[in-house]
């Protein structure tokens, strides 16, 4: 049996508190059930369903006829599955047998009861602290004994995030093992790899090169798709070059991009061009 917030099994014990005065908050459907009961295994599931779909506008009561015989025979039980509906500490109707929920819908909407609007999921809590906020607080975090290593990876991201190259590749360069393999660390090395080709100073040493140039700068400018495909041109062109370093900078790149949709669409075109 499902029991939950809105289901629950009331016994001689409880059955004042938790039926009876509980009533007038919320409506009850007692359930008269037993094990042996075919129709009530049917019946029990679909109460179950529409105390999870009324949010909290109804609850559902349990009573097993052969362990509470003395609530069985106070309601004059003759026949199983019986439901009562209880609202505000009185017995208002009921029905016998296992009907269908769309019936026990227009049973219970002929007592105006009728499905709570689901509560509105909470808004996620917004950061309001300055990137240079959360870096001196990692920075104090840090200067205190028995700092974790995670904080590291927290405060070379928050630099990179904040321009701060080479204390941030100082930073991932010395992690230890365990958190080299970590994604977010993953992602900020794929990070620093496309700042580090789009720094590059040297001159343009050819067509390949320049083409290689041109879409790490439109990634790192935002315009993802026209940078992925300049990479995905380089590497039908030039597989060779830089020992295959357009095919590396797209990996690079997609650790980067957001869209799962964009970088699945360009994975498969970087797939036909390998296999």
């Amino acid at each position: 049996m499902s029991v939950n917030e809105n289901v629950f099994v009331a016994t001689e014990a409880n059955f004042e508190t938790d039926v009876i005065r509980a009533s007038s908050q919320t409506p009850i459907l007692i359930d008269f059930w037993a094990e042996w009961c075919g129709p009530c295994k049917t019946l029990g599931p679909i109460l179950d369903k529409l105390a999870e779909e009324f949010n909290g506008a109804l609850k559902i009561a349990k009573i097993d006829v052969e362990a509470s015989q003395q609530l069985a025979g106070m309601f004059q039980i003759q026949s199983i599955p019986t439901v009562i509906l209880v609202h505000n500490g009185q017995l208002v109707d009921g029905f016998q047998g296992a009907l269908p929920a769309s019936q026990i819908k227009e049973f219970l909407a002929k007592h105006n009861i009728v499905p709570a609007e689901a509560a509105a999921e909470p808004e996620p809590e917004v950061d309001t602290r300055s990137n240079t906020q959360i870096i001196a607080e990692l920075r104090d975090e840090l200067a205190k004994e028995g700092a974790s290593d995670e904080l590291k990876l927290d405060l070379a991201i928050a630099l990179l995030n904040d321009g701060e190259t080479v204390e941030a590749k100082n930073i991932i360069d010395h992690l230890p093992a365990n958190l080299a393999t970590d994604a977010r660390a993953q992602r900020a090395q794929s990070h620093l790899n496309l700042l580090a080709y789009g720094a590059n100073a040297e001159p343009v040493s050819g067509e390949s090169d320049q083409m290689h140039r041109d879409g790490v700068a439109m990634i790192l400018k935002g315009d993802i798709e026209n940078g992925l495909q300049k990479l995905l041109d380089l590497m039908a062109k030039d597989r060779k070059f830089g020992d295959d370093l357009a095919r590396k900078t797209l990996i690079d790149a997609f650790r980067l991009v957001e869209d799962p949709a964009i970088v699945a669409q360009y994975r498969r075109k970087l797939s036909a061009l390998v296999f």
